[in-house]
């Protein structure tokens, strides 16, 4: 799932990594692992965030996003 840097430590999860964890498609142990990597990185949480409420919006059927939803994909 996550590849590694020549460091030996885990990349941060991408944004179908997110996607996967809001929809409980990840397997417990990846799912462990990018829920550690958005608890240490405030910029990854802010995503996970945007993502959750894109997810949200989407479910609603709403026509317009929520303003401050700037950037779902990166």
């Amino acid at each position: 799932m996550n590849t590694h840097t020549e460091s030996g430590e885990a990349d941060p999860p991408d944004s179908n990594q997110l996607w996967a964890l809001v929809h409980g498609e990840l397997a417990a142990d990846a799912a462990e692992a990018v829920r550690a990597a958005v608890r240490a990185d405030p910029e990854l949480a802010r995503k996970l965030d945007e993502v959750e409420r894109f997810d949200r919006f989407l479910s609603s059927g709403l026509a317009t996003p929520p303003a401050d939803v700037d950037e779902v994909v990166s």
